[in-house]
């Protein structure tokens, strides 16, 4: 009797079904709140926002006409390519244990599933709130060889070590857009506590340096094209990838630098670093107010951050924020008052602890062609065995686009981690 029938992979793609909500969430409220868009699909997409009304304006009719914007408003595009994020795991056919109920077998391949999802899920989360779409997340502070080929890699930002699972292969680079250096090492030792990630770099060749920056091998591909989801520190850069406010660059089509509406196509960016947090999230509220459709509602950052902001305004946390996706999520955070009104603080582990986004939630979009998860197979298969090898794999797809609608609502706050 085969180990799954066509009825367990039947249950397999329903347990996907009925709970990708609960595990694209689960402790990531940014997900939650954000808009979620089905029926997207194609090679690629242009997705135009307003950034003004153009100079229609003025005590005199003739001159405010003369000087009125065609079709209405000043629109840009960006063009965005879909991604995909996958998570695998695989099993060996020969240590299954084999049951005399059908059950057991259904549990094993579900809990295979189940750990498929979350790899690609918290992948997802991660390239989406801690990268900037070239796949880098994380900065070596320094680098020491422990012995042979072992190193110990202390990371700028300790929470980046939980971004990485054991056997991860990760390569570094100079900068985020430079070109990869020589060699790779894998994973061996996570110690989230030092912010030390300990790493095997076999005969590869690779280096590891202090300052350069890292990511995970076939999707950290170096230079400056986006290859993976933009994240949000993409679209809305902090106030170290700046020049008085100016990005100075091109991103998905458009370009960002002095002679644009600057916070209309790259957001807003401000400095906390050694100082007082909330004084600057409230000026930056402030600020966001100012522009139309742009008054924020949501914090997102990390836990620690959330920790240390709570501690400043000598708030306590509620564990009770409900999810608007699942009724049976909860998140942990608390209200702040603002110049903009009510914001919702709430804490994400995929938020480096280095930024703070202050974002009105809704104006960031993931879009998927029918799905936020799918089985890899073509067939429709999550469980599919291997030709040459006896085992199996059970793999399933986060794919769609990510972007904003709005960049102006949403701001970038630097913070000491």
């Amino acid at each position: 009797m085969s180990l799954l029938s066509s009825n367990s992979q039947q249950a397999m793609n329903q347990y996907l079904d009925d709970t990708y909500a609960i595990t694209l969430v689960q402790d990531r409220p940014f997900f939650d709140r954000i808009t979620k868009k089905s029926g997207m699909g194609g090679l690629g997409t242009k997705v135009p926002f307003n950034v003004g009304y153009g100079g229609g304006q003025g005590s005199v009719f003739e001159t405010a006409l003369a000087n009125a914007q065609s079709s209405g408003a000043v629109r840009y595009s960006w063009a965005i390519s879909p991604a995909n994020e996958f998570g695998i795991t695989t099993v060996d056919n020969a240590e299954v244990p084999f049951s005399q109920t059908e059950n057991s077998v259904i549990d094993f391949a579900l809990e295979s599933t189940r750990g498929a999802m979350e790899n690609a899920a918290q992948n997802f989360s991660m390239l989406v709130l801690g990268s900037d779409g070239t796949g880098a997340f994380a900065t070596i502070s320094t680098a020491t060889n422990t012995s042979g080929n072992i190193w110990d890699l202390l990371l700028t930002d300790p929470t980046a070590v939980n971004k990485l699972n054991i056997n991860n292969v990760i390569v570094q680079a100079a900068t985020n857009t430079s070109s990869l250096d020589a060699g790779s090492g894998t994973v061996k030792g996570l110690n989230p506590i030092a912010g030390i990630v300990t790493i095997d770099v076999g005969s590869s060749g690779m280096t590891p340096t202090a300052t350069h920056v890292i990511g995970l091998q076939g999707q950290f591909i170096g230079g400056s094209t986006i290859t993976n989801f933009a994240g949000v520190f993409g679209f809305v850069p902090p106030v170290t990838a700046r020049t008085n406010g100016v990005v100075g660059d091109t991103f998905l089509g458009i370009t960002r630098n002095a002679q644009t509406p600057v916070v209309a196509v790259s957001g807003w960016a401000y400095d906390a670093r050694g100082k007082a947090m909330f004084p600057v999230i409230s000026s930056t509220a402030g600020n966001m107010a100012t522009f139309k459709n742009s008054k924020p509602d949501t914090l997102i950052c990390n836990p620690t951050t959330m920790s240390k902001l709570s501690v400043e305004l000598d708030v306590k946390a509620r564990y009770d924020m409900k999810s608007l996706t699942d009724a049976n999520v909860f998140f942990s955070g608390f209200d702040i008052a603002t110049p903009a009104g009510k914001v919702e603080v709430l804490a994400d582990s995929s938020c480096p602890a280095d930024k703070m986004l202050l974002t009105k939630a809704s104006t960031w979009i993931y879009g998927y062609p029918e799905k936020p998860f799918a089985p890899t197979s073509l067939t429709g298969k999550i469980a599919v065995e291997s030709y040459d090898h006896n085992t199996t794999r059970f793999s399933v797809t986060a794919a769609g686009y990510f972007y904003t609608t709005n960049p102006a609502a949403s701001a970038c706050i630097s913070v000491t981690p």
